[in-house]
């Protein structure tokens, strides 16, 4: 599981969004093409948009289930 926090910059607001994605994404491909479509859809859904910015969530170790 990947958690990524999503921020979205306008004029005056600053709209943050945390996104699980249930695939993680091991190659460099792969990453670029899900940061790649946060960004689109955040582009999409808001159209005065100055800046928006995907960044990968670290989870601690005790956050993580027990095998």
């Amino acid at each position: 599981m990947r958690i990524l926090r999503l921020e979205v910059f306008e004029k005056d607001n600053k709209l943050v969004y945390v996104r699980e994605k249930p695939v993680f994404a091991k190659t460099q491909k792969g990453i670029k093409a899900t940061n790649t479509r946060l960004v689109n859809w955040a582009q999409k859904n808001f159209p005065e948009w100055t800046e928006v910015t995907v960044q990968p969530i670290e989870r601690k170790s005790r956050d993580l289930p027990s095998r």
